[in-house]
């Protein structure tokens, strides 16, 4: 079985393969480190190997918050163009990709897909912060979870007022702005939750903080199947998805109103079984040949007028063209060229560069070279980097802190899997005399944050 979360990131493999090869090659962007809920720039790049100008006509922001800053040019013939764009980073934490849609006047490839590519940071110590019920309902009463807020990144760090949450999730945060307190309430909608509660921040380097909150409801009538996972499908194959609904008494119920949310469909009602069990009903549901293709997440908002609730079934999958050509996945070389690297194709008129070796060979060597100065300096190695983006440098007064981040930039690891890789850090800022503590954090490539080292004690000279 081929699992949605594989392919969710990997919709480009279904495109059907073009008749004419493109004279028009675009190279996907990356935009320099950033924080959650901040701007940054990169530019996509546009190569015209033909004969005839080709004119991008519209750039569509698969993001909402994302734009281009020009929605057309035209790309001269053997010349190159550029094509600005301005990435919102949002709640994304770790490797961020985002789409954006190119229309162009070029005969059979009208439509195409580039993207710009970067990493996220958090000022968060715990990454993601999230708190998970499980499941919930009516007889369990009211649960309370907690989530810490604290950070290292930023000086006297709080939280300063909830923004946003929804209505059924009691809020409580601590006075001093580094703890947050949820409880579901009992009046909540049936069903499978994925919510967040927006939170705002002292810090100028993240103004938000997102705490998902996900939940299970069972109420009177329990859904089998939720959330829904519909796998790969493809258009023109009726894609009818069946889910059983209980009744946990027994009883006889009746299926009200049913709104899509995300996504185009069709539902109807059908008996468990051919004698009309009781306290058993099967919802089906057909995916729409109208829907968009690509990854498809949305709900369904299933009424129960017996008893005036509504339960949310959440479901996702991947719409694919019925022509198109599906690709294995279980292809070390395919996943490193479509889903980890980032690379995009390249005209062949290109030279065949491999910057990848030229930066991590210069990026060792550089490591080699003390920093200038004479502020106490740290020096590392690590074996294996495989999942790793990054250092951070903190610092404390004492062995037990508090510690607060030093290094102004993130120190990029270099990727040499082969190999050891050795790095040097100076702190400028060190009080000559003074004792100081430091630690090394890592910073993964999903984001997350973990100490390298423990404190170590350093004497300022």
């Amino acid at each position: 079985m081929i699992g949605i979360t594989s392919l969710a990131g990997l919709a480009a493999l279904a495109s059907s393969a073009a008749a004419t090869p493109t004279k028009l090659w675009v190279e996907d962007c990356t935009f320099a480190d950033t924080y959650a809920f901040n701007k940054a720039e990169c530019e996509l790049t546009l190569s015209n190997q033909g004969d005839k100008p080709i004119r991008v006509v519209e750039v569509e922001p698969l993001r909402v918050d994302d734009r281009a800053k020009v929605g057309a040019l035209v790309v001269a013939p053997h010349a190159k163009a550029y094509l600005p764009l301005v990435i919102d980073s949002g709640n994304d934490i770790g490797s961020s990709r985002h789409a954006f849609r190119i229309r162009t006047d070029e005969p059979g490839h009208e439509e195409r897909t580039a993207a710009a590519r970067g990493f996220v940071l958090t000022v968060i110590e715990s990454g993601r912060p999230s708190v998970d019920f499980g499941v919930v309902g009516v007889k369990s009463g009211a649960d309370t979870k907690s989530v810490d807020l604290a950070s290292r990144d930023v000086k006297d760090f709080r939280i300063t007022k909830v923004i946003a949450a929804p209505e059924y999730l009691g809020i409580k945060l601590d006075p001093d702005g580094r703890k947050l307190s949820v409880t579901v309430d009992e009046k909540a909608p049936w069903g499978f939750h994925t919510d967040y509660v927006r939170l705002a921040t002292n810090a100028s380097a993240q103004a938000e903080v997102w705490v998902g909150v996900q939940f299970d409801y069972h109420g009177r009538v329990v859904a089998g199947s939720n959330p829904l996972n519909m796998g790969l499908m493809q258009t023109g194959n009726h894609n009818e998805h069946l889910i059983r609904l209980t009744e946990t008494s027994g009883k006889d119920f009746s299926v009200g109103q049913v709104d899509f949310q995300g996504f185009a469909g069709e539902t109807s009602v059908a008996p468990c079984s051919p004698e009309g069990k009781a306290g058993c009903k099967l919802l089906k549901l057909i995916i729409s040949d109208k829907q968009k293709l690509g990854t498809l997440k949305g709900s369904i908002d299933v009424g129960f007028p017996d008893y005036h609730k509504v339960m949310r079934i959440a479901v996702w999958g991947l719409l694919v063209d019925k022509n198109a050509k599906i690709e294995k996945l279980d292809s070390e070389k395919l996943l490193q060229e479509r889903a980890g690297s980032g690379k995009v194709s390249r005209a062949p008129s290109d030279p065949s560069v491999d910057i990848k070796s030229a930066l991590n060979s210069a990026i060792s060597s550089a490591a080699q070279t003390a920093p200038p100065g004479n502020g106490p300096l740290l020096k590392w190695t690590v074996a294996n980097e495989a999942l790793i983006h990054g250092y951070q440098i903190f610092r404390g007064d004492t062995e037990s802190g508090a510690f607060l981040l030093q290094s102004k930039q993130l120190i990029r690891a270099s990727d040499q899997q082969a190999t050891s890789s050795t790095y040097q850090w100076r702190d400028d800022e060190a009080v000559a005399g003074a004792t100081y503590w430091y630690y090394i954090g890592i910073v993964y490539n999903d984001g997350h944050k973990q100490q390298l080292t423990g404190p170590q004690k350093v004497v300022a000279k």
